[in-house]
């Protein structure tokens, strides 16, 4: 008895599985494919938005620098020139305060004084230099006049710490050279301030 298997049928059935197999491991293989290059493609897309926003980013950032640059420039002008306007105010009021001290001292000068000059300084100290007809004259008229001389709203006295430096007579010469030296008393230039200030 000869028994004939006919293998053909399971060869064919190994033969279609494995041709299932190879097409759901192809399929498989461009899904796989296609899935990656979609995700590749919204990777590079999400890269270059990003790099698009950084460039734009930079760019503000620069333009703002740019602006905040330009705004120092301005800020250092403008306190350039309100230091240039507090030293022309502070002129001015020197100005003002230095035109009320000569004033002061003209006023109380005796007829017979003749100044050549007067130096203030910035701490209200005086110094006349000048010619008089006598001693008398520089020591006891001028200085006496100094030392008397009182402010009109509040009484102090304008002038202190008066000395005479020098006093001095050229030979053939009816005229004597002084040197005194004083301090004004700040009272003065407080109604100068008050003066200037509210105008």
């Amino acid at each position: 008895m000869n028994i004939i298997i006919n293998l053909l049928p399971e060869v064919y059935q190994n033969h279609l599985k494995e041709k299932f197999y190879r097409r759901l491991i192809f399929s498989g293989a461009v899904v796989a494919t296609i899935v990656m290059a979609t995700i590749n493609l919204a990777l590079s897309s999400l890269f270059i938005s990003s790099k698009l926003e950084l460039d734009n980013a930079k760019e503000n950032i620069s333009a703002k620098q740019e602006i905040i640059s330009q705004n120092q420039d301005l800020i250092n002008q403008t306190t350039t020139l309100q230091h240039n306007l507090d030293a022309a105010y502070q002129l001015d009021l020197n100005r003002a305060h230095h035109s009320k001290l000569v004033d002061k001292i003209f006023n109380i000068l005796p007829s017979g004084i003749r100044p050549a000059s007067i130096k203030i300084k910035d701490d209200l100290e005086i110094s006349i230099v000048g010619r008089a007809n006598s001693t008398e004259e520089v020591a006891d008229k001028l200085v006496g006049n100094l030392r008397d001389a009182k402010d009109s709203n509040s009484g102090e006295d304008l002038f202190t710490d008066i000395k005479t430096e020098s006093v001095s007579s050229s030979t053939g010469s009816s005229q004597v050279g002084f040197e005194i030296v004083f301090t004004a008393n700040p009272v003065i230039l407080q109604v100068q301030e008050e003066v200037v200030g509210g105008s």
